[in-house]
């Protein structure tokens, strides 16, 4: 049942963002940036998480989530953990970082939203080259596995999927189509 409730709400936003589309609304954007993976230690991962606006200028952050998905290989069969990095994030209101990371589906680093703070209290989403959302740390048990990580964004509908919500005046606003891009350095 929960399924097909997530399906119909997606098929609700394809259906408004299709709608708006069409009378002339222009797609405002926000673009999404995995980059600077870097294996600091035999069983440490890290990976810098930003967040870019294509509005014409900035935005209000209001909420965030992000479905990152890894190769499930790379564990090479240890228990993998993940935390931010302290102090990494740029955001200028650092209650907006998610505390709700979940690992436990295979394959996916699942990282839920804070509530959104209300208008004023959001932290500024530039145009590029963005903002460091925040520095992630993957530490697995025993040393990886010499294979790509391969870390992706994704947008299907799982709980949650990446998705970014601004404020519209007083309106927490989600973004129709939001432009995803992985860049390794």
């Amino acid at each position: 049942m929960k399924t097909k409730i997530t399906l119909l709400r997606s098929l609700f936003m394809v259906l408004i963002c299709t709608l708006f589309s069409r009378v002339g609304k222009a797609q405002d954007g926000v673009q999404f940036l995995l980059s600077n993976d870097v294996q600091v230690a035999p069983n440490q991962l890290e990976f810098d998480v930003y967040m870019i606006s294509t509005f014409p200028g900035s935005f209000e952050l209001a909420g965030h989530q992000y479905n990152i998905a890894y190769n499930t290989a790379m564990k090479n069969g240890g228990t993998m953990t993940d935390a931010w990095v302290a102090a990494s994030t740029q955001l200028s209101n650092p209650a907006q970082l998610q505390n709700t990371i979940n690992a436990a589906t295979a394959g996916q680093l699942r990282l839920a939203g804070p509530p959104a703070p209300g208008v004023g209290a959001g932290s500024i989403i530039p145009t590029a080259p963005g903002i460091r959302v925040g520095r992630m740390r993957l530490t697995n048990s025993i040393p990886f596995a010499s294979v790509q990580a391969n870390l992706a964004f994704n947008l299907v509908t799982i709980n949650p999927s990446t998705s970014a919500n601004y404020y519209l005046g007083t309106v927490n606003t989600p973004f129709c189509v939001p432009g995803v891009s992985i860049q390794h350095a």
